[in-house]
């Protein structure tokens, strides 16, 4: 019998067994599990009792201007915005005879209280669930920047740490770090300096793409993701007023940080007997990649189209730029748990320009729009019939490596069916702008550019 028949009979098979109760598990056996892969700081935050740990809330009882601007971060939706796709990385890991709990990984940065004792990898705490909170910033005593996540020690008993020496509180000690001082912002490369232990393969390589690249008189992290205003740190009397950072760090999440990162030129327009050539000039105007964070699922795409384009598709031609990752058979994958290797990647390095050569059918007239956007994960990835959730799934009931065992007692666990019907047709959003040109063909001349979401014609 095929591998698919037996595949079909399996999905048939499973809800009944979760019906009648059985242990299917016990009825068809499981693989012995591989040992728990080490790295660097695995199990250390489990030496501090996660009680210890004040939440958000109470912080902003006196710092109300500064949780605010948290509060619509993306560091408080860590987990939030991330809970469906580390579930999903524990079902794969389930599926390829793993443990499932190896996705504490993802937590050491997503939800880092949820490690402390006692851990919580489901993460129930209503603490854990902050995300990256303010004590896991503000009391890391120490850390350091290498392939492991979160690599900090924390001291919830010890004083509030920040960049002022002369702060006072009611509630709490005070104290400078040199880490939250420094130029290289070691305490943003914890996180976004990390690799899947099981494989090497990069999670989030951003400080070191921005590290590699800078020199002293560069920015840094926080002069664009934390940019400087004044204000009071804590809305109490005798507070002075001086120079902060806002903590909403704005980044991929954000229309204007977005639109500020990438730009686009024309160079020139090209005619001859095979048709009509833009020369396009893409430049990069970050420190990092573009785009950068968890390969692949950010894009950015130019594209040129006969008229404005529409939201998907109507491209007379394109260029994608992202990352990728590989599975061992060289088919490109979503999963990073089941990735043999990074892959090709089409991101433009800090600051690049990059001359682009786009083809227009012979015979084209009229205006073009030239237009870059960026975008997070679809609910489908192109060619692909599967909700992007379910793709990993599906590469994983065709690999011949996954046995049929693993197969149903996987599909009978209640958990799995209600992660897979929560994630059917998923996005993480819609396409947001970033620059577009229209051009003239006749004339080979910019007629109009991107401002604020809506052109503005050359006069």
């Amino acid at each position: 019998m095929s591998r698919r028949i037996w595949i079909i009979a399996a999905l048939l098979a499973a809800p009944p067994l979760v019906l009648l109760g059985w242990k299917a598990s016990q009825a068809i056996g499981r693989e012995p599990l591989p040992r728990h892969h080490s790295y660097a700081n695995r199990g250390e935050r489990a030496e501090v009792d996660r009680g210890a740990y004040r939440s958000a809330a109470f912080c902003g009882g006196c710092h109300s201007e500064i949780y605010a601007q948290w509060q619509e971060s993306y560091l408080s939706q860590a987990w939030t915005q991330a809970d469906r796709e580390i579930r999903l990385h524990g079902l794969t890991l389930r599926l390829r005879g793993m443990d499932p709990d190896e996705r504490r990984f993802c937590l050491e940065c997503h939800a880092p209280l949820s490690l402390a004792w006692p851990e919580d990898l489901d993460v129930a705490d209503p603490i854990a669930q902050e995300g990256v909170t303010c004590v896991v910033c503000h009391t890391a005593q120490s850390v350091a920047v290498d392939e492991a996540p979160a690599r900090m020690d924390n001291d919830p008993h010890g004083p509030m740490l920040g960049p002022f020496d002369d702060a006072v509180s009611p509630w709490h000690a005070t104290a400078t770090a040199e880490h939250l001082l420094s130029w290289d912002n070691e305490l943003c490369g914890s996180c976004h300096s990390s690799k899947w232990p099981l494989n090497d393969v990069p999670i989030d390589w951003t400080w070191q793409e921005w590290h590699e690249d800078a020199g002293p008189d560069d920015e840094n992290c926080v002069e664009c993701h934390m940019p400087a205003y004044t204000g009071q740190a804590a809305q109490l009397e005798g507070v002075p007023e001086r120079e902060l950072r806002d903590h909403s760090f704005p980044g991929g999440h954000d229309p204007d940080i977005v639109a500020e990162a990438m730009t686009l030129s024309l160079v020139d327009v090209e005619r001859d007997a095979d048709g009509l050539r833009l020369l396009v000039d893409v430049q990069n105007l970050a420190g990092h990649d573009l785009p950068s964070g968890n390969p692949p699922a950010p894009e950015y795409r130019l594209r040129a189209c006969a008229g404005p384009c529409p939201a998907e598709g109507g491209s007379l031609d394109s260029r994608s730029y992202r990352a990728s990752m590989l599975m061992a058979d060289g088919s490109n994958t979503l999963d990073v748990t089941i990735a043999a290797s990074d892959g090709p990647s089409t991101a433009l390095p800090p600051r690049e320009i990059r001359r682009e050569v786009l083809e227009l059918p012979i015979g084209t007239t009229g205006e073009i729009e030239l237009r870059i956007d960026f975008s997070y994960w679809r609910p489908y990835e192109p060619g692909h019939r599967w909700p992007s959730y379910w793709s990993a799934i599906h590469q994983h009931l065709g690999n011949p490596e996954v046995s049929m065992g693993r197969i149903v007692t996987t599909l009978a666990r209640p958990q799995t069916w209600a992660l897979l019907f929560e994630s059917i047709g998923h996005s993480k959003g819609e396409p947001m702008a970033v620059d577009a040109l229209r051009v003239d063909l006749a004339s080979g001349e910019v007629t109009g550019w991107w401002s604020e979401g809506d052109f503005e014609l050359v006069e």
